[in-house]
């Protein structure tokens, strides 16, 4: 009897052109753990007749949903920012990633999770969450929450040409962060930066169309959040301290780059420092916590995606 282990496992993704529609599968992704699983809700009958026990419990509410983590690889990371965001532009040299208008809806896609060859597929899934983690010390990261329409058994179709994964993610020291629009001038005492995008989706429309499943998936209100860790050294007092006292506007900016085509920026142009901690809990280093909070800027953007690895989706 074969053992099916982790190891021996693998996880495909597709863009859907429908809500629940099956698309081919096109992306390898460099995944550290899922939890995709279908969901299934009971409803217990109440009946009362004079017998111990329950006489029925019926089926409800079908979804799937789960989190799926991955190491930031140049190729891969593009195309969940979009599930996220919703918008994507192709220029040239580059793929312009942002949030969705308040009368469009968020692209969906099918995902393949392969247990050592035994194979499901969620269909309809949403990005109802994403978050990056990247520091001094790991490699950068992604999890990605999914909500989704439904899950079968069996295998995707895949794309006739797939988008492999590279040989190395963005290691640490390809990461600077910046304190302006044009990602010009370094912040060159931050440590850790975190960035969370919540998409707020309603999860609960179900109908009496003779399905049990969900009929849409609408995003709410758009959020995105995160955090920095900065040394403390003599700029903070006149910088990100000042910025957080007098409740300054900050530029926040990340580039990973390996090379001209291998190349990935995330700028928030316009956000709020919340918080801002500086406790010593220890002969060590003082490391600083800020949290922040994107806000639309005067011309309505909020946060602004550029994938220079893969031009359209």
């Amino acid at each position: 009897m074969a053992l099916y282990t982790g190891a021996k496992s693998s996880l495909k993704l597709g863009v859907e052109t429908a809500f629940g529609s099956q698309a081919t599968l096109k992306y390898k992704i460099p995944f550290t753990s899922e939890s995709l699983n279908y969901t299934l809700e009971t409803i217990k009958s109440e009946a009362l007749l004079g017998l111990r026990g329950t006489k029925s419990i019926a089926p409800g509410k079908i979804g799937a949903s789960g989190s799926v983590s991955l190491e930031m690889y140049p190729s891969s990371i593009g195309v969940l920012f979009y599930l996220a965001l919703g918008k994507a532009t192709q220029n040239v040299g580059h793929t312009l990633i942002e949030p969705i208008g308040v009368q469009d809806d968020l692209p969906s896609a099918t995902i393949e999770v392969s247990h050592a060859g035994e194979k499901f597929l969620f269909l309809g899934q949403k990005v109802n969450n994403l978050s990056m983690t990247a520091n001094v010390d790991s490699i950068a990261n992604l999890t990605v929450d999914f909500v989704g329409k439904k899950a079968i058994t069996g295998g995707g179709t895949d794309a006739t040409t797939m988008v492999e994964i590279d040989d190395d993610p963005f290691f640490f020291k390809e990461l600077t962060l910046y304190t302006d629009a044009g990602l010009t001038i370094k912040a060159n005492n931050m440590s850790e930066i975190t960035l969370n995008i919540a998409n707020n989706l309603n999860e609960d429309d179900y109908r009496l169309d003779g399905t049990g499943e969900r009929a849409t998936l609408e995003p709410g209100a758009l959020e995105i959040t995160g955090s920095l860790n900065i040394i403390f050294d003599e700029t903070l007092l006149n910088g990100k301290y000042k910025d957080f006292v007098e409740f300054n506007d900050v530029v926040i900016g990340a580039k990973f780059e390996k090379s001209v085509d291998e190349k990935f920026t995330i700028l928030i142009p316009r956000a709020k420092i919340s918080n801002l901690t500086h406790d010593i809990d220890g002969p060590g280093t003082i490391a600083v916590s800020a949290d922040y909070e994107a806000i639309l800027n005067s011309a309505g953007k909020i946060i602004e995606v550029k994938d220079y690895t893969i031009i359209g989706y």
